[in-house]
């Protein structure tokens, strides 16, 4: 089976917020050195392996399917997490403090993060649309919802 190249785009479901939350992104001119973000377009960002367009409020991320049948742990994983990609349904090609960056500069709120496996507290944050793109044999991209995956 060809190896494909699939993408991974977050989309911000306005349910909490009013658009106007959103209009002022920003994105420093000067990181420094401990925040890899680079401008390669107007209003995109290269952050290690993942793409931000701060004007579709998307990031994109590369990977490929880890999983085609049987159960899944989590959906998707990065390739540095090999001890939990056996059970992963698509492998990233990405490090997470990267996407948690991207996330982070996209205006993206989280709270009650989880301490432990088995932590009883309910981790709350923003809602995303997390879509999976990849190629067909045709050369046509087909794009699904990530749940319909699962």
């Amino acid at each position: 089976m060809r190896k494909r190249t699939i993408y991974i785009c977050a989309i911000m479901i306005l349910i909490f917020y009013p658009l106007t939350t959103f209009s002022d992104l920003r994105i420093p001119a000067n990181p420094g050195k401990d925040v890899p973000v680079k401008q390669i377009g107007p209003d995109i960002y290269k952050i290690g392996g993942v793409t931000l367009n701060k004007t579709r409020k998307e990031i994109y991320i590369s990977g490929s399917i880890n999983m085609q049948s049987g159960l899944i742990e989590y959906f998707a994983c990065s390739q540095a997490e090999e001890g939990k990609l056996h059970e992963s349904l698509l492998k990233l090609e990405v490090k997470p403090f990267d996407l948690q960056v991207a996330l982070l500069l996209l205006g993206l709120k989280h709270e009650n993060n989880l301490k432990f496996q088995g932590d009883s507290a309910v981790p709350q944050g923003d809602f995303l649309e997390i879509w999976v793109e990849w190629e067909l044999s045709n050369n046509s991209p087909k794009r699904v919802k990530a749940e319909e995956l699962i």
